[in-house]
């Protein structure tokens, strides 16, 4: 009964049905880390054209999810 619970939680926050073993675990995590890597360059390059055309670095922020930080930095 316990191990159901724990089993149904496990499913819950993880949105799999069925278990992973190690290297699978390993390869899907590390697609995942790419895709946030690339859609963070290309949060990096809109920011950077729109640093070009004047936009308030507030904006730039708000838009992109970019830290005020990285932005500047551009």
């Amino acid at each position: 009964m316990c191990q159901n619970i724990i089993i149904k939680e496990v499913e819950l926050l993880l949105g799999r049905t069925t278990p992973m073993g190690t290297e699978e675990y390993l390869l899907d995590k590390f697609k995942k880390e790419g895709r946030e890597e690339g859609r963070h360059a290309e949060a990096l390059e809109i920011a950077a054209e729109m640093k070009k055309d004047k936009f308030l670095i507030e904006t730039i922020s708000k838009l992109t999810k970019l830290s005020i930080e990285e932005i500047k930095a551009l």
